[in-house]
């Protein structure tokens, strides 16, 4: 496990409530995945029985959680130290027994020693949705783990609700925005997300290592989730033989996949996209341009051309 994964551990462990705030690339799913097999694999006593629900906003999300736990605990040889029961079944992976709802839920009653409900993608669980599970649990010794990244996009509510004074639970989004709060246990409204920088109170904390990119790429995501989330693959690229590459013949290709001119030919790209944009307006019309990337490069280049 990295740094802040066994910090996380050992707070789950002690805590019956817990937030993890995984921004994109931190191995959310992976990490949940770890801790439920390596959770389940210490106990010992065949005749307490353990139980963790899992649930998510989505069935295929739910179906990923399912899949990566039954991969981590084949691929830890824990085969036989705990079983995986699904109401979905579509899940593509051996060793997950799909179960009926009444059955599954005659085994959660059975369940009086600890119980956990960990919410993966809990930005977009609407707390209506998670209560359902989460009144699976145990009272007196159950757990709650919800997973998520309230800097994306959050669940879509069409209806429309009233107002109430700042104070009142934020009842009607997500399941995750509803659980933080600040040091004094005061609600953390939307409006107030930015204020509170990268310290979301006592009930949150952060992952800190993106997996999934280089230094370069992840120099955008610290903007938005602090210097302290680092690359822990800094210099990872594209496994690209460059003899193999040279020898493409579209050269539109081999310019795509070459990493010295990537980034030129995305801005390039932005930049006929743009300029198209313009010229195909109405010559009334009169617009502009927000532009969003992730390199100084693209901005720059549009900005001179004053598009």
């Amino acid at each position: 496990m990295s740094p802040s994964q066994k910090e996380i551990s050992e707070v789950l462990l002690k805590k019956r409530l817990q937030i993890i705030w995984g921004p994109p690339g931190s191995g959310k799913t992976y990490f949940l995945a770890l801790f439920t097999t390596r959770y389940l694999s210490t106990f010992t006593d065949t005749n307490k029985r353990y139980v963790i629900g899992v649930t998510a906003f989505a069935k295929d999300a739910i179906a990923n959680l399912l899949e990566r736990i039954s991969f981590t605990r084949n691929y830890y040889k824990h085969y036989d130290k705990f079983t995986i029961f699904s109401m979905i079944e579509n899940v593509k992976r051996d060793g997950i027994e799909v179960c009926e709802e009444e059955d599954l839920s005659k085994k959660i009653a059975e369940c009086t020693n600890g119980s956990i409900v960990i919410g993966d993608e809990g930005s977009q669980l609407l707390v209506s949705d998670a209560i359902l599970a989460i009144e699976c649990l145990n009272p007196k010794t159950g757990k709650l783990i919800v997973a998520g990244d309230h800097m994306q996009l959050g669940p879509i509510i069409k209806n429309s609700y009233p107002t109430f004074h700042s104070d009142h639970p934020l009842i009607f989004g997500s399941i995750q925005q509803c659980l933080m709060r600040r040091e004094d246990r005061s609600i953390i409204h939307e409006e107030n997300l930015k204020e509170q920088k990268y310290d979301f109170g006592p009930l949150t904390t952060q992952l800190k290592e993106n997996w999934q990119m280089n230094e370069e790429l992840n120099g955008f995501f610290q903007k938005i989730y602090g210097r302290n989330y680092i690359s822990r693959n800094p210099n990872l690229k594209l496994a690209l033989d460059d003899q193999k590459l040279s020898q493409l013949e579209d050269l539109r290709i081999r310019r795509i996949l070459s990493p010295e001119s990537a980034i030129k030919i995305e801005t390039d790209v932005v930049e006929k996209i743009i300029s198209s944009y313009f010229e195909s307006l109405k010559a009334e019309e009169n617009q502009k341009l927000f532009i969003i990337a992730p390199y100084q490069i693209t901005i720059k280049k549009n900005h001179m051309k004053n598009i």
